[in-house]
């Protein structure tokens, strides 16, 4: 650079920096992150001195609409993280894009919201576009182009930049107490698009884990379990009642009974869970029906209903369809509110009666008033054949809860009038009377004796980390106000005429609804995943979380583990709630690890479409050419010593075989290190193919392989690049965890060969539900009266591996239909 020049930097430059630099400093105080203030502020500084050599080295002509342009940016998304901390206490992310035709419906809470400290991040935007255009219009046009300068502004770039690079990388690694990536303005913004457009693999481990509670799921029969069958072929009405918490029930405002109605259901033919929580993703009501009606958790990158509109699902809607009811949705707003009218249909329910169809007589907030919504239901209801299963989203009681003054019944006390917590049970209060003429409606219609009636929140109204909200609920309860009671919600089942009345107080959550309604309606699910479980015969609570908790974060029967916001174990918090008092820790490890494998699990169900590997009847779906097979009584065994085989006599055995009758033919294959499918025995140049083409050209002729080792990777490779082959292919499994990875790469044909350690009560369950083409028994098992067991459920029994005809004769006695043999001599 020459000597004595010296390099101007503009001064408006200097003001969005600083304009900046204050933001981001109430951002951090804002978000919580105050107590590591200094060192974030000192990467967003780096990150300004990276912005700022950038605008330096823009054209003056352009440098301030390119200022303009990229101050308005991110002074909105430093608001829009502000008021989206202060109601999900999270920051934002770029798959909100998606939403943003909502928030006009939502007005009225994002104006509650708006608070002094969020406004100051846009309220400047407009006086400084101003003072922007005057500064463009005196500055004096310079053509003139000083090469050392603009080489001076682009090394300063460079070097921001590769501090950027040191201190985001370098902190992580050094600092343990601060998470640059979950705390820091700019570095957040980057990781969110960064995972929010990459593409995810399969991850074989999460599968494998899917697989397992299928399997655990399936293997013990639900007949015996408690109150199973008690509301059988009952109707099923559901309600979510908005923003219900539990905290209201059974309570009283000075003197004055907040949920009368509700209150009367418990005490008669009721089953009540006091220890059910919310568990949403970022679709808040509408994940609350999803997870509910799904026994899965929401998505985190977006909403559920619009991500995965056109997915396979085999939630309550479905399962009850299948077992003759007509399935109604009930709302009373907008069809297209939360992509309802697109998502309903694949959800299962028949017929969707939103606000368009029900009028709107009267509106309380954006929609119809619970009391005419429910009015306006009961025609729908009368008119639909039984049984039906109905689900009816209320909207009253939604957030700030601005009421009518003629349906503000209970008396507040003056300090509480404007607060949210008065205007909050005035709107409950208005709620539980609409319950409760809508019972009484059902009783004069004659809907109310045989059905079961379900009542639950679908998430809090109240947020603990509002602080009037949480000084008001702590003074009301008598305790902290906190996690575990806010996220706590009522979940009721009234079950007219029943005679059971409990309390049922183990840990659960809404994705436990569907396991434990089901053992009510003595309903098996047949075909579906339910990451769930009955809360009626469950002794394990366990709650994992994932919004307003940061995933990781879980809620047992005695604890509640809230995960740092920064991702750092070390600084989260644990609380036991029925002492409340703080817990160490690291006694909680394992919850953390099992509540993120939990919900990876489900992200992998979703983000693969994962349940239409096993539901094929939807959505013109193209029709199988692996058509279900009938058993054959002899089996072909190939499996000779190797020290006898060569590629020739295998063939020659194959063609023998087939002359002599055979058409089933024992033959495993393996993998290489390169994945390229080879025999099961140690053979020189031999051709998998030809072995391929003569079962192909055998057109009743099929070939039946172990799965072990690499077996079910083989399988995969031959559903991929030779799906004719994969038609002509019998999986024998050993695992009934197989059976599941088997029927997703949709292989319809498959034999069991269950191994000692698996109980003949085991064996019966699982063949009562899922359909098998045959069991292969040792000898020694096949003579025992487990062949007769299994015949008896219609099951073809085989024996392996036997030779001696007279052997045959007296397993045949014991109901064996079938032999594995190596006698060509059929």
């Amino acid at each position: 650079m020459t000597k004595g020049k010296k390099i101007k930097i503009p001064r408006e430059i200097i003001l969005v920096l600083v304009l900046l630099f204050i933001k981001l400093i109430i951002f951090n105080t804002v978000t919580e992150s105050s107590h590591v203030g200094f060192t974030l502020i000192l990467t967003s500084t780096i990150y300004m001195i990276f912005i700022g050599s950038a605008f330096n080295l823009v054209r003056a002509k352009r440098r301030n609409l390119v200022i303009g342009i990229t101050y308005t940016i991110i002074s909105v998304i430093i608001f829009a993280d502000c008021l989206y901390y202060s109601y999900f206490n999270q920051l934002s992310s770029v798959v909100l894009l998606k939403q943003t035709s909502q928030v006009t419906t939502i007005k009225d809470s994002i104006i509650y919201l708006l608070k002094p400290a969020n406004l100051v991040m846009i309220v400047d935007i407009i006086p400084v576009l101003i003072y922007l255009f005057i500064r463009n219009k005196r500055r004096k046009t310079n053509s003139l182009k000083n090469e050392e300068n603009i080489r001076f502004k682009g090394l300063s770039l460079g070097i921001s930049l590769v501090l950027i690079i040191v201190s985001v990388f370098g902190i992580s690694k050094f600092n343990k107490k601060v998470n640059l990536f979950r705390q820091e303005f700019f570095t957040y913004h980057i990781a969110d698009i960064y995972e929010n457009f990459k593409k995810g693999g399969k991850d074989d481990s999460v599968e494998a884990a899917i697989l397992t509670d299928m399997a655990n799921q399936k293997k013990t029969s639900i007949e015996e379990n408690k109150y199973y069958g008690i509301a059988k072929g009952r109707n099923v009405i559901t309600i979510q009642v908005e923003s219900l918490q539990n905290f209201v029930i059974n309570n009283f405002y000075k003197g004055q009974e907040i949920t009368p109605n509700l209150n009367k259901l418990l005490k008669k033919d009721t089953l009540y869970y006091d220890r059910y929580y919310q568990q949403l993703g970022r679709g808040n009501t509408s994940d609350a029906e999803f997870v509910t009606h799904n026994s899965l958790y929401p998505a985190m990158d977006g909403q559920t209903y619009s991500l995965y509109q056109d997915n396979t699902f085999y939630g309550l809607p479905w399962i009850l369809k299948e077992n003759g009811y007509s399935t109604k949705a009930f709302h009373g707003y907008k069809a297209e509110f939360w992509n309802r009218n697109k998502a309903y249909p694949n959800q299962g329910f028949d017929e969707f009666i939103s606000q368009e169809k029900l009028g709107s007589k009267e509106i309380i907030g954006f929609g119809l008033s619970d009391k005419e919504f429910f009015k306006e239901s009961m025609p729908y209801l009368k008119q639909t054949q039984s049984p039906f299963y109905a689900f009816l989203v209320t909207l009253t009681s939604h957030h700030p809860y601005n009421m009518p003054e003629k349906y503000k019944e209970l008396k507040l006390e003056d300090k509480h009038k404007d607060t949210l917590f008065g205007q909050y049970i005035q709107s409950v209060h208005y709620a539980d009377a609409a319950l409760g003429e809508f019972i009484e409606n059902l009783k004069k219609e004659g809907l109310y004796e045989n059905s079961i009636i379900n009542i639950y929140g679908d998430h809090f109204g109240l947020n603990s980390d509002f602080t009037p909200n949480k000084k008001l609920l702590t003074e009301y309860l008598g305790y902290e106000y906190d996690y575990d009671e806010m996220m706590r919600i009522p979940l009721i089942m009234h079950i007219p005429e029943s005679g059971i009345n409990e309390t049922n107080s183990l840990t659960g959550g809404q994705i436990d609804f569907l396991p434990t309604l089901l053992n009510i309606m003595g309903i098996e699910n047949k075909k579906g995943i339910m990451l769930g479980r009955d809360l009626n015969n469950s002794e394990e609570g366990f709650v994992a979380q994932q919004t307003y908790m940061i995933k990781g974060s879980f809620i047992d029967n005695d604890n509640v583990f809230s995960m740092s916001r920064d991702r750092i174990y070390e600084n989260s918090r644990a609380w036991n709630f029925k002492v409340r008092k703080p817990v160490d820790i690291q006694k909680f490890k394992d919850g953390y690890e099992k509540a993120i494998k939990e919900i990876n699990k489900s992200e992998y169900i979703l983000e693969t479409d994962y349940l239409s590997n096993f539901i094929k009847d939807r959505k013109n779906k193209s029709e199988r050419k692996n058509k279900r097979i009938e058993p054959q009584e002899m089996v072909l065994d190939l499996g000779l010593s190797e020290d006898k085989i060569t590629s020739k006599n295998i063939k020659e055995i194959l063609d023998k075989g087939y002359k002599e009758g055979f058409r089933f033919f024992k033959l495993d294959f393996e993998l290489t290190h390169e994945d390229n499918i080879e025999m099961n025995y140690s053979l020189k140049n031999t051709n998998i193919n030809d072995y391929f083409e003569w079962i192909k050209d055998k057109k009743d002729a099929y070939f039946i392989t172990n799965i072990e080792g690499d077996g079910m990777k083989a399988l995969r490779i031959i559903r991929e690049t030779k799906p004719d082959i994969a038609n002509k292919l019998v999986p024998q499994i050993y695992g009934l965890e197989d059976y599941f990875t088997v029927q997703t790469l949709q292989y319809l044909n498959i034999i069991f060969v269950p191994e000692e350690n698996y109980k003949d009560k085991e064996i019966i369950d699982f063949v009562k539900r899922e359909r098998l083409l045959g069991i292969n028994l040792s000898a020694s098992r096949g003579a025992t009266s487990l062949s007769a067991k299994l015949d008896k459920e219609g099951v073809f029994v085989y024996v392996y591996t036997v030779n001696d005809k007279n052997e045959m004769n007296n397993l045949r006695k014991n109901k064996v239909k079938g032999f594995y043999t190596t006698n060509l001599d059929k």
